[in-house]
């Protein structure tokens, strides 16, 4: 499910110029996509067999995750060496897991309008590129 949803991702921010907008749309993607996803269906219904995997175990999913984001931070200036991207990429991946996890937010996901104008405001200053 991680590997088909950082594919959706590529492919809807594919056409965008600027990479802080493809943060945007990338982090608006995967929130739609989170709801009922395999994932959420486990969470919500045998909670014991997957919270592990996304916890304790999570460390191959935050792995494949940085493995998509690094490269695509390095391009963008966003960070200037592959460590520095490699943190930044593993950064935002954690974070993404806490939504996966806990769904309980101030983030108003239920408004399209309202999320979208908080996602420009919480994402882009984590991906402006590095002076």
């Amino acid at each position: 499910e991680l590997r088909e949803t950082l594919a959706a991702v590529a492919v809807a921010t594919a056409p965008l110029p600027r990479f802080e907008d493809k943060a945007v749309e990338a982090a608006l993607l995967c929130l739609e996509r989170l709801e009922g996803s395999v994932v959420d269906h486990l969470i919500r219904h045998d909670p014991a067999s997957v919270l592990p995997l996304l916890t304790t175990e999570a460390g191959p999913l935050i792995a494949l995750a940085r493995s998509a984001i690094a490269p695509q931070l390095l391009r963008a200036g966003v960070a200037t060496d592959p460590d520095q991207a490699a943190i930044a990429a593993e950064t935002m991946a954690r974070l993404g897991l806490s939504f996966v996890l806990t769904r309980d937010t101030v983030v108003p996901i239920g408004d399209p309008e309202a999320l979208r104008r908080a996602a420009e405001d919480l994402v882009r200053p984590l991906v402006r590129p590095v002076a």
